[in-house]
């Protein structure tokens, strides 16, 4: 069954209105001046180039995502270097469906964000956003982040009623329908679809048909099957006449379902055939759902070969496609189940064995990629808000500077006093205010550090005794039950197996302590810095993962505790990025207080690399940032194919300005 929020929804929301961002204008200009009628001519010629060269990209996005990045960022510079406006909104937008493709959503959504600045910053352009802020949305609706989603819907919106047109608008209205009806918040997609009828008389055919499916997937929800076969039809009619096969194929699917759930298989099987011979205009899982659908045919019709062949090619493609979203997953889920199904029902318990193992394998997976999915997701609303709170302090800062600026011309006014008497006023009080402002950054700065690390370890708290009181204890409990069953159980004492099993469940508790004590390191209370940093040393080398030499000289501090928790974070940092980005056996470390000077250092043997060509992951930058913003010295130096070093110096009177 095809349903409204599975199957065109989301997967084509994605392919159709995110690719069509080529449709943005071909000569528009930044209002160059030009003094001779030859330079304007060569102008036109170089920006049609460039806006053949943008479209050639735009047909790379999902074919060769990589190539697509390279060209435009041909036709970025080249943009720039013309001030050729549309140029520049194009290059970022094909750049940002590439890295989508990609599955790099942040590069995606940075680049969107780019064509966005520049479309707010000339009002002529304004008409694009729209369509960009509808893109953002459906990258973050791809992500599962549904709440991000839904605001820039609204956005987009937003600036549909200020600068396009209404078909704009029930384009948006159509996607959040969409979105609605996958999140099962039926109420509010219907509403959206309502307001999406605009399409249903629309010129833009892809619009139209898209929007006459949801609706008819609306009546096959509800069974009402007569309404849905026509609308189907309509769209059927529709695509055909347009040639517009990825639509055709989808009409044809769904109006296939709908005759399958009236029983009515002998008209459902040509048409499904039909639709499989479109399949490589169609999204993704048109072909799964086709192949499930034509196995259901043939089992009914006890031509159990033919079944299990279409069963396997559902399975196969389902399994094989390199970008899985979730309907993609819960497609492969669900034939996997009913190849267990379909084999147990014909005799084959082998078989039915394998698939059913899979199929529990593949649900644990899934399940446990959504929870990570939310963790993420609890890690970028945070970021979200850090941002927001920002652009509020911004705003606060530059309301204060235009008060003193007002105050400033008010008393200059009444004064009356001489030139050179307002000269010298004004040059004190501007050094004055320019000290001040310098020493509130910093110390506005310092504040927002100290903010974001009683965050994290608020974060870090609620994680940690998650995963001791509830996981931990769950374990326990299953240890018990085991021991128990050995006792009520005497005959299975032989099971060496279930002995294992408690031993794994045992270390599995251990490891679970150890994770929760490193994000949660209460021994600071009870241990200064070099104390908790040699203990965690030697819980690190005990793993075998990687053996950590650390060295202290002199005297370390003295340093308040959030102090040491700050330096305990950055090596713990540290250590963590040596384990999972290199192959590296054996580290170094070394501690050393010479004067005012606090001097860290770490040498691992991992391979090194390029600093050259290859950037800072996410670990390295949090540090350098921390590092910068307690006014300390950061450096990277590496080897390629031998090793890294890490140097790092502050000096202890700026560290006490953490409290």
């Amino acid at each position: 069954m095809i349903r409204n929020k599975v199957v065109f929804l989301f997967i084509c929301s994605i392919c159709s209105l995110i690719i069509c961002i080529p449709f943005l204008g071909s000569t528009q200009i930044v209002s160059p001046i030009w003094r001779e009628q030859g330079q304007m001519l060569r102008f036109y010629d170089d920006t049609a180039t460039i806006a053949a060269r943008i479209n050639s990209a735009a047909l790379l996005q999902r074919v060769v995502p990589d190539s697509c990045i390279s060209l435009s960022q041909q036709t970025l510079r080249q943009s720039y270097a013309l001030q050729y406006t549309d140029g520049i909104i194009q290059s970022y937008a094909n750049i940002a469906v590439a890295y989508l493709n990609n599955r790099l959503y942040s590069k995606a959504i940075y680049y969107y964000n780019r064509s966005i600045q520049y479309c707010l910053d000339i009002k002529r352009y304004r008409r694009y956003l729209s369509v960009l802020y509808n893109n953002i949305a459906l990258v973050y609706q791809e992500q599962k982040l549904y709440d991000q989603a839904i605001l820039y819907f609204h956005k987009a919106v937003q600036s549909t009623g200020q600068y396009a047109s209404p078909i704009t608008s029930a384009h948006v209205y159509n996607n959040m329908y969409s979105l609605y009806s996958f999140i099962g918040r039926e109420k509010e997609a219907l509403y959206y679809l309502d307001k999406a009828k605009p399409l249903q008389h629309s010129k833009d055919v892809t619009g139209r048909t898209y929007y006459m499916i949801n609706r008819g997937s609306l009546y096959l929800d509800r069974e009402e099957y007569n309404k849905a076969e026509k609308i189907f039809k309509e769209a059927l009619v529709l695509a055909k006449r347009n040639n517009n096969r990825a639509m055709e194929g989808h009409a044809l699917t769904n109006l296939a379902i709908s005759y399958i759930k009236r029983g009515q298989s002998h008209r459902a099987q040509p048409l499904l055939l039909r639709a499989l011979a479109l399949k490589q205009y169609c999204s993704p899982d048109i072909p799964i759902i086709i192949y499930g659908a034509l196995a259901a045919i043939r089992y009914d019709c006890r031509d159990f070969k033919a079944a299990e062949r279409y069963m396997l090619q559902a399975n196969s493609l389902a399994k094989n496609l390199p970008r899985k979203s979730d309907n993609i997953l819960g497609r492969l889920l669900e034939s996997t189940e009913k190849l267990s199904w379909f084999y147990d029902s014909i005799g084959k318990p082998d078989e039915a064995l394998q698939y059913y193992r899979r199929y529990m394998h593949l649900k644990d997976s899934f399940y446990n990629a959504d929870m990570m999915q939310n963790v993420s997701q609890i890690e970028i609303k945070y970021q979200i808000a850090e941002k927001d709170n920002e652009l509020i302090q911004k705003q606060l800062l530059l309301a204060r500077q235009e008060q003193r600026i007002g105050q400033k011309n008010f008393l200059i006014t009444l004064s009356g006093l001489s030139a050179t008497t307002i000269i010298i006023i004004t040059t004190i009080m501007y050094g004055t205010n320019r000290r001040k402002k310098r020493l509130s950054a910093k110390e506005n700065e310092v504040k927002q550090l100290r903010a974001m690390l009683q965050g994290e370890e608020k974060e870090r708290g609620r994680l940690a005794r998650e995963l001791h009181d509830g996981i931990g204890g769950m374990l326990a409990a299953i240890k018990l039950n085991v021991g128990a069953i050995k006792k009520e159980f005497p005959e299975t004492a032989h099971i060496t197996k279930l002995d294992d099993i408690g031993q794994m469940l045992q270390d599995t508790g251990v490891e679970i302590r150890k994770t929760a004590h490193n994000l949660m390191p209460d021994i600071l209370s009870r241990h200064n810095l070099q104390e908790a940093l040699m203990l965690f040393c030697k819980q690190i080398s005990s793993s075998s993962i990687l053996a950590i030499d650390l060295r202290i000289q002199g005297s370390i501090g003295p340093l308040d505790k959030s102090t040491e928790l700050l330096l305990y974070r950055m090596m713990q940092e540290l250590v963590h990025n040596v384990t999972k980005h290199t192959r590296a056996t054996h580290m170094e470390i070394q501690m050393a207080q010479y004067g005012n000077i606090l001097s860290i250092t770490a040498e691992d043997n991992g391979g090194g690399f390029n600093t050259a060509v290859q950037k800072e992951g996410a670990g390295l930058s949090n540090i350098r940032h921390r590092v910068s913003i307690l006014q300390g010295i950061f450096s990277i130096t590496s080897v390629p194919g031998k090793c890294t070093t890490v140097h790092m110096e502050f000096y202890s009177d700026k560290l006490q300005a953490v409290r």
